[in-house]
């Protein structure tokens, strides 16, 4: 149920060290929405504000002010546009002039592109709605790569990347196999955001690597503690201790721990529990048996067990 401001007041009344960690986009919305009580009883927390947050969490309003704004060279983000009145695949393919493309739309349906492993719908079939506005991206081809941070007023405080190496399901969502990661491109796109937009707090951005020309792409802005926090625990940053160190109020040595490069982290029961229509249970069965084997750690559910390099 919702949490009201006073139970948290409350809450951390009886403690000496008073820090408020959210983890969802609605625990970051409800901080940013309660700050001048939370400030007033004394509890530390770090996020943006509200407006922001809620900006980019939603990928339209997300890619729009990165185009108004500069936030991103216009090289490392993909061409995309707004567009209503169309039914058809066939109707979309005339209003864009993009060869592969997502479409995105406020019913949530996703559309992928011309993928041959995936099933497609004919162009002349009836998939959309001519009264919604729709989101229309380039579609990229390359290695998925993360960028994650945690800042206060634009200076870095700590930071990860990864690669991902598989997805469930496998036409793209969540991530169940990555690798830390370490790239000097990366690193100044994540930067420049984190320096042009004078962000605070956690931020993740996705990128895709396009494996023609080797650019970074923008898939996504998700301005909060990532999901998958353990791989960047475990690969050696302190996120955790960052973050409590500045909203706390204790001096914190600003930039990056070095971490360590390489290390693979796999979810075996994400990607047993998670559906795949295009990975068969036999084929999911082997990918655990075998990157179970390969992993530095495997991680089920809280519990981490580590074995290998």
């Amino acid at each position: 149920g919702a949490v009201e401001p006073d139970d948290v007041f409350q809450a951390a009344s009886g403690h000496s060290s008073r820090v408020l960690l959210p983890v969802s986009i609605v625990d970051h919305l409800w901080c940013a929405n309660n700050r001048t009580g939370l400030q007033a009883a004394g509890i530390g927390f770090v996020v943006d504000e509200a407006e922001r947050i809620a900006t980019f969490a939603n990928k339209v309003s997300c890619y729009r002010t990165i185009e108004a704004s500069g936030l991103l060279d216009p090289g490392n983000y993909p061409a995309f546009r707004l567009i209503s009145g169309v039914e058809t695949i066939a109707d979309v393919r005339k209003r864009v002039d993009l060869r592969n493309f997502w479409v995105k739309g406020r019913d949530k349906e996703r559309f992928p592109p011309v993928l041959e492993w995936l099933p497609q719908p004919s162009d002349t079939e009836r998939l959309f709605n001519p009264e919604y506005e729709y989101l229309v991206q380039e579609h990229v081809q390359g290695p998925i790569h993360g960028y994650f941070a945690l800042a206060k007023d634009g200076e870095l405080h700590e930071e990860f990347m990864h690669k991902r190496l598989m997805d469930i399901p496998l036409a793209g969502g969540s991530c169940c196999y990555a690798q830390s990661y370490d790239d000097e491109a990366l690193r100044r796109i994540g930067r420049d955001f984190l320096r042009r937009s004078r962000w605070t707090g956690f931020v993740m951005l996705e990128f895709k690597r396009d494996e023609v020309d080797g650019t970074y792409r923008l898939i996504e802005i998700n301005p909060k503690l990532w999901g998958t926090y353990a791989r960047s625990s475990l690969s050696g940053c302190h996120f955790a201790r960052r973050y409590v160190e500045l909203a706390s109020g204790m001096a914190s040595q600003s930039g990056k721990s070095e971490y360590r490069i390489g290390l693979r982290v796999y979810y075996p029961l994400r990607e047993a529990v998670l559906v795949d229509p295009s990975h068969s249970l036999m084929s999911r069965l082997r990918n655990i048996l075998t990157c179970s084997r390969v992993s530095d750690f495997n991680v089920y559910g809280d519990r981490t067990i580590g074995w290998g390099m």
